[in-house]
């Protein structure tokens, strides 16, 4: 790293762009954005800290800036919003190559290209360790918001991918084995459901909803307990890849335990009514998404069961991924 203004003038040209609502972006002391009359405002934030969240023996500094990124998507996209702008700080060690920076940010960008969005300023100082911190303003439709507050008993529980391959990548990476290439693809470049949030946003029948960041248990507590509720989920119909149970074997891991406990999925689970499913079944099939039903929310001195294979109580529930005792090793 050479000299703080040649590397901003750098990410300046990066993060270009010429969105009408964007009255002043970088090289200003704020930017100034015109949001949408007819629009609620959304604001996340979330920080992607080097050997907590990411290593570089694993990650190629452009994934790793797509992967900062879709983390806050995904927040926006579990709300039923629409990613507009972004603000990025940068903690950058001296020893740092100015490129790699570059990279990431070039990475950071595109994410933020496919959505539509403008990258309209940030802040970039010293540390000893690379970390960005990056905050997203969306936007939903007024009384479209979705909530993790209102399912009710009955409720059907959506999920809207296959869960467990991420988890799954990071055990082979901190066991240096060999990881199958479809889980380090998901590992590195999740795809946040930004199409399928703002689809689910719009429908009534849909009582709430959680991005996947934590693992599929760990996000639906935070569900149940904001409505007050409790669910019953059946492992054998959660959605995995076709090789992700063999893959789990090979490794050594618990294929149970890494689809329900594992983190970083960046899915989205969802509630909907039970009778509206029907209804939101043929609005899905007309609009070629594609959901996949998990379980029911019941009565929450129920608590929250899980069912295995053969419709048993399964006993192999241990927590689930926390930032203060996960550590990337």
């Amino acid at each position: 790293m050479h000299s703080e203004f040649l590397l901003i003038k750098r990410l300046q040209k990066i993060f270009s762009n010429a969105d009408s609502s964007i009255l002043c972006g970088i090289g200003d002391d704020c930017a100034v954005y015109k949001p949408h009359p007819d629009k609620q405002e959304l604001l996340t934030v979330d920080s992607f800290v080097e050997d907590v969240h990411f290593k570089r023996k694993w990650t190629h500094a452009r994934q790793a800036g797509v992967k900062a990124l879709a983390v806050n998507l995904s927040d926006i996209a579990a709300m039923g919003g629409k990613p507009r702008v972004a603000l990025v700080s940068l903690t950058i060690p001296q020893d740092t190559d100015e490129n790699w920076v570059c990279q990431f940010c070039r990475g950071v960008q595109s994410l933020g290209k496919k959505w539509g969005m403008s990258i309209v300023g940030g802040n970039i100082s010293r540390a000893a360790q690379f970390s960005s911190h990056i905050t997203v303003l969306g936007e939903a439709l007024k009384n479209k918001i979705k909530y993790r507050k209102g399912a009710r008993v009955g409720d059907v529980i959506y999920v809207s991918g296959p869960l467990g391959l991420p988890h799954l990548a990071l055990y082979c990476l901190e066991n240096n084995l060999r990881v199958p290439p479809h889980a380090l693809l998901a590992f590195n470049s999740p795809a946040p459901c930004v199409k399928e949030g703002l689809f689910l946003g719009a429908l009534p029948q849909v009582t709430s909803m959680i991005d996947l960041s934590d693992g599929l248990l760990g996000d639906l507590s935070h569900v149940l307990k904001a409505s007050k509720v409790g669910a019953q989920i059946e492992l054998s119909k959660i959605p995995v890849h076709k090789d992700f149970q063999a893959d789990c074997v090979k490794a050594g891991l618990d294929w149970r335990q890494a689809l329900l406990l594992g983190g970083e999925d960046y899915k989205l689970l969802f509630t909907v009514k039970a009778l509206g499913n029907d209804l939101f079944q043929k609005k899905m099939n007309r609009h070629s998404h594609a959901f996949w039903p998990v379980g029911v929310v019941v009565n929450a001195s129920k608590g929250l069961i899980v069912l295995d294979e053969e419709g048993n109580n399964y006993q192999g529930v241990h927590g689930s991924f926390d930032h203060f005792n996960t550590v990337h090793s």
